[in-house]
């Protein structure tokens, strides 16, 4: 279905129009993520929001919240690279990166950059984040790369 949508968009051509709402819109979840309001970031989400890491395996909003509990000094923020969009659908190349701090045998310095093909949906008016899917991730902890796809928690 995802890949019916982007050749789609491609179709209708890059819809520019659109990208300072969406940069709103990242602007506003990372702010909602990086202050633990889940209240807000449901706001910002529909019902149906997924995340999709490249490893493991799908999970909702009460899930990045459980990934993320464990970080301190939570400091979440995001460059948006690329928009499509027709208006309704909007499907987004976003860099993410979140950084903080984990106790575990002393407080560690923690990072994970990840891009993703975010995709948004036009709801009321509002742009709403539906799904996420990582398309490339690396972490750090004390400045040490980590394994795996950059996940932390």
């Amino acid at each position: 279905m995802l890949g019916t949508i982007a050749i789609t968009l491609a179709l209708l051509g890059p819809g520019q129009k659109d990208k300072p709402a969406l940069d709103a819109a990242c602007a506003a979840i990372a702010k909602a993520t990086g202050a633990r309001d889940w209240k807000k970031l449901a706001t910002l989400c529909t019902p149906d929001f997924t995340q999709q890491n490249t490893t493991g395996p799908k999970m909702n909003l009460k899930g990045l919240e459980a990934s993320l509990a464990g970080i301190e000094n939570l400091s979440v923020t995001y460059k948006l690279l690329d928009v499509n969009s027709n208006g309704k659908v909007a499907i987004c190349k976003v860099f993410w990166r979140v950084k903080g701090t984990v106790n575990q045998q002393g407080v560690h310095h923690v990072v994970s950059d990840d891009t993703e093909m975010d995709t948004f949906k036009k709801v009321n008016g509002k742009w709403l984040e539906s799904y996420a899917k990582e398309i490339s991730g690396s972490g750090t902890i004390d400045g040490k790369p980590i394994g795996g796809n950059g996940q932390i928690g």
